[in-house]
């Protein structure tokens, strides 16, 4: 099937899984009932120290500061407005936690509900900006 610029479908889904490989960015699908991450990319693993065996295993709850409540809290209300962006703690495979901004979309796949998210870290910057302030403060 061609496209109105030109490009089939397939095309274009090859397109889109490379942009999702190359991301720094960790790119995630997480199943609202299971919680578990169904599809990532390799940023997201190395974002957060697994491999990609490993981050199979995973749920959002392995990886998140969040209590269940509120990440329940959370998937109900991307569920009900289709897209929230907050950030968020991560903690790492180590233990360390890494702040996040977390973009968050609903998305159904074969009548099942799902979140796609992005996943960009924010915990350099943080302390960049916090460097920026005592500095300040000393002065």
């Amino acid at each position: 099937m061609i496209q109105e610029n030109g490009t089939t479908a397939n095309q274009r889904e090859s397109v889109f899984a490379e942009i999702v490989v190359q991301s720094s960015d960790g790119i995630v699908l997480i199943d609202c009932e299971s919680r578990h991450f169904v599809e990532f990319n390799d940023a997201a693993c190395i974002q957060l120290g697994y491999s990609r065996d490993e981050f199979t295993q995973l749920t959002i709850a392995d990886v998140s500061s969040l209590t269940d409540d509120e990440i329940d809290a959370a998937f109900a209300r991307i569920l009900e407005v289709g897209f929230v962006r907050f950030q968020m703690q991560h903690r790492r495979k180590d233990g360390t936690l890494r702040t996040t901004s977390a973009s968050n979309h609903r998305i159904v796949v074969l009548g099942r509900p799902y979140v796609a998210a992005t996943w960009h870290d924010l915990t350099e910057h943080e302390k960049s900006l916090d460097a920026l302030r005592i500095s300040e403060q000393r002065q």
